[in-house]
C-alpha cells in the first residue's frame, strides 16, 4: 500500500473516530471532502470518453469564503483540476462544499468529447 493510500486511509479514521465519539455518524460528504471530493472527480472522468488518455495526476482544493472581520472562514465549494497523458491542458471540475458538479470543462490543449472547451 502506498504512503498516499496510508494518508487516506488514517484521515478517513480520524473523521470517522471525530464522528463516533460526538454521537453521530458522519454523512458521504464528510468521507468525501476529506480528499477534497476527488471521489467525484474520479467517478466523472471514468463516465467520459478521454479517448484512450491515461490520468496521471488528479489536484483538488477547497474553494474558501473568507468573511474579513469575523473570523468566518468556510468552504463554499471545491476547485479540481486533472491531467490527463497526451495533452498539455487540465480537465476542470468545480463542485459544491458538498462534492456535487457545478461544471466540468476543458482547458489548454485538452480536449474531451461531450465537455466544453476553453483556452
Amino acid at each position: 500500500m502506498g504512503a498516499s493510500m496510508s494518508r487516506r486511509i488514517a484521515a478517513v479514521a480520524a473523521v470517522l473516530a471525530l464522528g463516533l465519539a460526538a454521537g453521530s455518524e458522519p454523512s458521504v460528504a464528510t468521507y468525501q471532502q476529506v480528499d477534497n471530493c476527488r471521489g467525484t472527480v474520479e467517478g466523472l472522468l471514468q463516465q467520459l470518453d478521454l479517448g484512450g488518455k491515461q490520468v496521471t495526476l488528479i489536484e483538488s482544493v477547497p474553494r474558501r469564503r473568507l468573511t474579513i472581520g469575523n473570523g468566518d472562514d468556510r468552504i463554499v465549494g471545491y476547485q479540481a483540476g486533472a491531467r490527463l497523458s497526451g495533452c498539455t491542458g487540465w480537465v476542470r471540475v468545480e463542485m459544491d462544499q458538498f462534492c456535487r458538479i457545478r461544471q466540468s470543462y476543458t482547458q489548454g490543449n485538452c480536449l474531451v468529447e461531450g465537455l466544453p472547451a476553453y483556452d
